[in-house]
């Protein structure tokens, strides 16, 4: 897969990444792939960072009024707590602020 996109370091920039400028991407390859990615999120009900996040470095999930934290996995549009066989907790993706957050204030 070819990037589109390279970071370029400067300061005070608001948007440090650069469209590749190699004669073969053109602004019409950057609006597609970024309409491909709206599509994803689109139809998950979630952006992808927050749900990366949330792979990468778990969640917080509310059992009750009692808020744990979890790690989680992600399997048809739910995260699910893991171990499967310890746990029995499972969040929509589209619940996020609500029944499960990346850091525990959002939930409090």
């Amino acid at each position: 897969m070819e990037r589109l996109t390279k970071y370029k370091s400067t300061p005070n920039s608001m948007f440090p990444y650069k469209l590749i400028d190699d004669g073969a991407n053109t602004e019409l390859d950057v609006i597609h792939k970024l309409g491909q990615i709206e599509d994803i999120e689109e139809d998950l009900g979630i952006d992808l960072i927050t749900l990366f996040k949330a792979l990468q470095y778990g969640i917080y999930g509310k059992s009750g009024n009692i808020v744990y934290p979890y790690n989680v996995l992600l399997v048809e549009k739910k995260l699910h707590a893991y171990p499967l066989d310890i746990w029995d907790e499972s969040w929509d993706l589209v619940d996020y602020g609500k029944t499960w957050a990346l850091t525990k204030e959002e939930l409090i």
